[in-house]
């Protein structure tokens, strides 16, 4: 377990965003994060309480904030995953993660006195981005495989979800400093206004949101080829590779450019040992 301090609120981290800017990928990874920092973390997903209640499938058109049906529908949804989290919390749970657009100030506002009344601190982290090729390459690359499109043309799951996207930029309004703690991200990272963050967990959160990916990415990890001092059985040293040493320096060279795409890039870290340079250098 990861030192850490213990906090005096538990602490509710509230995703804001409009759809497929990746709001679920960085909720997933801030989860996992601060389970790996030692937390009782959980995360609540509201879309997941959708299809649980309300069936997968949905029509664009049952998004439309003028559809007052469907916005009851998905209010009650909402209220039930932050009743959950809530009780949660109330059980011994120390970080909620919810998951949802939250794209109003009224809905921000009920999310943030619900939770405040109950004890938790809140941070708002908005995920904001206009680049429409990133947003239509992630729409096909994640949403084309949610439950709410399987079996489904893959051309007119687009245009349907790209007209829910259009129904919540209708209605969207992005976090005011009086609302509270936020961090916002804009283009994928390339911008992160913070406002009202203090306390260890917050900052540390800031510190990982900076680093964070927004795809998957291969890392490859090697040890170094044998050494003239492994050959001796000598521990430490910095000695260079042996014959041996550079035969495996050049397999492993071999084998990355069958591995990697020649126009993709390859950042390739290493010590300052002599050991490593030289298994790096066929790289």
């Amino acid at each position: 377990m990861t030192w850490r301090p213990v906090d005096l609120k538990p602490l509710a981290i509230v995703m804001v965003g409009k759809p497929a800017r990746g709001k679920t990928f960085t909720a997933g990874r801030i989860d996992r994060y601060t389970r790996w920092l030692g937390y009782a973390s959980k995360l609540f997903n509201v879309g997941e309480y959708r299809r649980q209640r309300l069936g997968v499938g949905q029509h664009h058109s049952f998004f439309d904030f003028a559809n007052e049906e469907g916005r009851r529908a998905l209010e009650g949804v909402a209220v039930e995953a932050v009743d959950d989290l809530v009780a949660w919390i109330a059980s011994g749970g120390e970080v909620a993660v919810l998951d949802a657009t939250n794209g109003t100030r009224e809905r921000r506002t009920w999310v943030r006195e619900r939770m405040e009344a109950a004890g938790l601190r809140v941070v708002f982290i908005e995920i904001v981005c206009e680049d429409a090729a990133w947003i239509e390459r992630n729409v096909r690359n994640t949403k084309l495989y949610s439950p709410d499109y399987a079996g489904r043309d893959a051309e007119e799951a687009v245009r349907d979800f790209t007209a829910r996207i259009e129904h919540y930029s209708r209605s969207y309004e992005s976090v005011e400093e009086d609302e509270g703690s936020f961090i916002r991200i804009t283009d994928k990272g390339q911008k992160i206004e913070l406002s009202h963050i203090d306390g260890f967990l917050p900052g540390r959160l800031v510190a990982f949101l900076t680093h964070l990916h927004d795809s998957a990415r291969t890392i490859y990890l090697t040890r170094h080829g044998e050494s003239e001092d492994n050959r001796v059985g000598r521990i430490g040293g910095d000695s260079s590779l042996t014959a041996t040493g550079r035969a495996y320096a050049d397999r492993l060279a071999a084998y990355l450019a069958d591995q990697i795409p020649a126009a993709a890039p390859l950042n390739v870290w290493h010590s300052s040992l002599r050991r490593t340079i030289e298994t790096a250098r066929p790289l």
